[in-house]
C-alpha cells in the first residue's frame, strides 16, 4: 500500500542549493510526526534530468548532517503523493511522477504549476491564478533553529554578513566585495563573506573580510548574530528578516528584483545605483519591512501533513481508485480534479477540515442556509419524500399502499423521509452518524434506526445482515470519500431487483455552466465527489445497477443572468424555464433511481 511522500528537489549547475535545503528541512519535519517521506534530488542542469548518484547523495548527507538513507536515487513505486520543488519545468520527471501519484508544487514556475494538482507559494508569484495558497517561506525546522539559537546582537561587534547562496553563479559575492565592503563607512563592522558549499571558485578577501564556508548550524548562528545581511532573493532573505537583521538584496536579474519588490525587500541590480542605494539604506533609520507579514502564513509542513491524512483515507479517484486526472479548479483550501478513467469529479483537500454532523449541523447551519431549522422544515422535506417514493414505486412496479417492502434510508437525519415511507406503505429503517438525529427517530417518530457510518462499518451490524428492497441516500452520497466502497456495499445489501435511490448536486447544472469557478468555490467542503447524470449512469452500471430514471431538480433561475430577472417577473417564463431545465436535466441537483442487476449481469 502506497504510504511514501517523495519530495523531488532540483539541483545542478546554476540551479542553486535552496531547493535541496528546503527539502531536507521539510522532510525532516514530516518524518518527526510519523509521515514516511524521502528526498529525490534531481539534477536539471543537463539536457535530460539525472537522479543523484551515491557520491552526490553522500555530499548532501554530509553537508546537511542527515542520514544518506533520507535520499532516493530512483523513483519508487509506492508513492502516496509527490512534492515538486523545482526551479523550472522538467517534463521527463513530472510525467513519471504524475503517473504514480498526485503532485504538490512548491514555488512552481508557470508551466510547472499546470502539472500540479495543488500549488503552494512561499515566494511572490506573477501567476496567482495557478496558486492555491501562500505559505510561510520559512520551515518549522528553520524557525526552530533560528529561535533556539537566541538573539545576541547586544554587547559585541557589529556584523555585516554577505551570503549569496550555495553557488552564486552570477558573481554577486565579488561585486559586493569590490563595491561595498571596501567603503570606509563600514570600518566599524566585522565583515563576514560566505563562500557557498557549491561555489566553483575560491573567494579571496579584498579588504580584511573573513571568508568562511559554515555548516548549516553555524550559518544559522551567523544570521542570528548579524546586524546587516546582504543576500540575493530566496530563503536566506526571509531567514534574515525573521532574525530582525537589516536585510538588503542584490538581484541577478530584473525578474528577481520584481519578486523582491513585491515581497517588500529593498532590492537592486548590481550597478552604480545599487552602491548608492545600499549606503542610503545603511545610514537610514530602521523601517518595519512589510515582508514580516508572511511569517503569519500557514506552514507548508502542516498543509502537506493535512493532505497526507486526506489521501490516506481517500487514495485516488473515489469511484475507481485511478490517479489519472485532470485539474478543474484550485482554491486556497482544496483543488478539484476530474478522473480521466470514469469522469468522476472530486476534491483534494489540504486544510485539515473535518465536518462533524452534530446537532448544530441540522439547526444553526441548516437555518443559516435555508432560513429555518431542519425540524421546522420537516413537513416540506416529507412532502418531497412523497414524490420520491412515487418514483421508487414506479420503478419497482408496485402499488404504494400495498408494498410492505423494507426501506433503509442512509443519512436519515431526523426522519422526514422515513415518515413519508411509512405513510406510503413501506417498512422504514434509518441510519445516521448523528446521535441526536438517531435518538429523535427512535424516541419521537418510533422507527428503528442505527447510529453508524455506512462507509466504514465492519459488516457485523444488524442492518448489514439484512437484504433491503430499497436503499436511499438523499444528499448523502457526495459526502463519502470512498464511492467504490459505498456502491459495492449497496450492491451487497440490496436484493436483486431492489432499488438504489439518491440525490446529489449536479456537476453539469446551469450554475456550473454559467459560473464554473463560483460553482466549485461554493461547493461545501464536505462534498468530496461531484457527479452528473451521465457519469452517475456509467459508474452505477459498473457496480451492478441499471439506472431506470434520472430526475432533474434544484431549479434556481435567480442564479442565471438575465433569466432570473425575467422568471421572477413573469410566471409563464418561469414555467417554460422549469420545463426545459427539468427535461434537459440541467438543474443544480438531480435524483437517480437504479435497479440492482442480477450478479450474472454485473459487468
Amino acid at each position: 500500500m502506497a504510504n511514501l511522500v517523495v519530495y523531488a528537489a532540483s539541483y545542478g549547475k546554476n540551479i542553486g542549493t535552496g531547493h535541496i535545503a528546503r527539502a531536507v528541512s521539510i522532510v525532516d519535519s514530516l518524518r518527526m510526526i510519523g509521515i514516511s517521506a524521502k528526498i529525490l534530488p534531481v539534477d536539471i542542469s543537463k539536457k535530460h534530468s539525472v537522479f543523484a548518484d551515491s557520491s552526490v547523495i553522500e555530499k548532501f548527507s554530509c553537508y546537511y548532517q542527515v542520514d544518506s538513507n533520507l535520499f532516493l536515487s530512483h523513483i519508487p513505486d509506492d508513492i502516496l503523493f509527490s512534492v515538486l520543488d523545482f526551479r523550472y519545468y522538467r517534463r521527463d520527471v513530472f510525467d513519471v511522477l504524475r503517473k504514480y501519484s498526485f503532485l504538490v508544487g512548491i514555488d512552481p514556475d508557470y508551466k510547472s504549476s499546470g502539472y500540479c494538482d495543488i500549488s503552494f507559494s512561499a515566494f511572490p508569484v506573477l501567476h496567482k491564478g495557478r496558486v492555491n495558497t501562500f505559505v510561510n517561506p520559512l520551515t518549522k525546522k528553520s524557525i526552530g533553529v533560528l529561535s533556539s539559537t537566541g538573539l545576541s546582537k547586544n554587547n559585541r561587534d557589529k556584523i555585516l554578513l554577505v551570503t549569496m547562496g550555495g553557488q552564486d553563479p552570477y558573481l554577486l559575492t565579488e561585486w559586493v566585495q569590490n563595491n561595498i565592503l571596501s567603503d570606509k563607512r563600514l570600518s566599524d563592522y566585522r565583515k563576514i563573506v560566505v563562500s557557498g558549499p557549491s561555489f566553483d571558485r575560491k573567494i579571496k578577501p579584498t579588504c580584511g573580510e573573513e571568508i568562511i564556508t559554515p555548516r548549516k548550524d553555524e550559518f544559522a548562528k551567523l544570521l542570528v548574530d548579524s546586524d546587516i545581511v546582504i543576500t540575493s532573493f530566496g530563503l536566506t532573505a526571509y531567514e534574515s528578516a525573521f532574525c530582525k537583521a537589516k536585510t538588503w538584496l542584490l538581484c541577478p536579474s530584473s525578474y528577481h528584483k520584481r519578486l523582491a519588490d513585491i515581497a517588500g525587500f529593498p532590492a537592486f541590480l548590481p550597478n552604480k545605483n545599487a552602491q548608492d542605494a545600499f549606503f542610503s539604506f545603511f545610514t537610514g533609520e530602521d523601517k518595519e519591512q512589510s515582508v514580516y507579514t508572511v511569517f503569519s502564513y500557514p506552514m507548508v509542513e502542516d498543509l502537506l501533513a493535512n493532505f497526507y491524512s486526506f489521501l490516506k483515507m481517500s487514495r485516488g479517484c473515489p469511484s475507481c481508485s485511478s490517479v489519472r486526472r485532470k485539474l478543474i479548479e484550485r482554491f486556497s483550501d482544496r483543488s478539484f480534479v476530474t478522473c480521466v478513467s470514469c469522469k468522476t469529479e472530486y476534491e483534494l483537500v489540504f486544510d485539515g477540515h473535518v465536518k462533524m454532523y452534530k446537532k448544530e449541523y441540522f439547526f444553526e447551519e441548516y437555518k443559516n442556509q435555508y432560513g429555518k431549522t431542519y425540524i421546522e422544515d420537516f413537513d416540506n422535506i416529507k412532502k418531497m419524500g412523497k414524490a420520491r417514493l412515487s418514483f421508487i414505486s414506479s420503478v419497482m412496479g408496485i402499488e404504494k399502499q400495498n408494498s410492505g417492502l423494507k426501506l433503509l434510508d442512509v443519512g436519515c437525519a431526523y426522519g422526514p423521509f422515513l415518515s413519508a415511507a411509512k405513510d406510503a406503505g413501506f417498512i422504514p429503517y434509518g441510519l445516521d452518524v448523528s446521535d441526536d438525529a438517531v435518538r429523535y427517530v427512535q424516541d419521537v417518530l418510533g422507527f428503528t434506526a442505527w447510529k453508524s457510518d455506512f462507509s466504514s462499518s465492519n459488516g457485523k451490524s444488524e442492518w448489514e445482515k439484512e437484504k433491503w428492497d430499497v436503499l436511499s441516500m438523499w444528499y448523502v452520497i457526495e459526502h463519502f470519500k470512498h464511492l467504490d466502497i459505498v456502491l459495492s456495499k449497496c450492491h451487497s445489501l440490496i436484493r436483486e431487483g431492489g432499488v438504489l435511490a439518491f440525490s446529489t448536486p449536479n456537476a453539469r447544472g446551469l450554475s456550473r455552466i454559467f459560473s464554473k469557478k463560483k460553482f466549485y468555490k461554493n461547493s461545501p467542503k464536505d462534498h468530496y465527489i461531484l457527479l452528473h447524470p451521465s457519469s452517475a449512469k456509467k459508474i452505477l452500471y459498473r457496480y451492478g445497477f441499471s439506472v431506470r430514471r434520472v430526475r432533474g431538480t434544484g431549479i434556481h433561475p435567480e442564479r442565471i443572468p438575465f433569466i432570473g430577472r425575467l422568471a421572477g417577473k413573469n410566471p409563464l417564463v418561469m414555467r417554460v424555464f422549469s420545463f426545459f431545465v427539468t427535461l434537459l436535466r440541467l438543474g443544480d441537483t438531480f435524483e437517480v433511481y437504479a435497479v440492482r442487476l442480477p450478479d450474472k449481469k454485473r459487468p
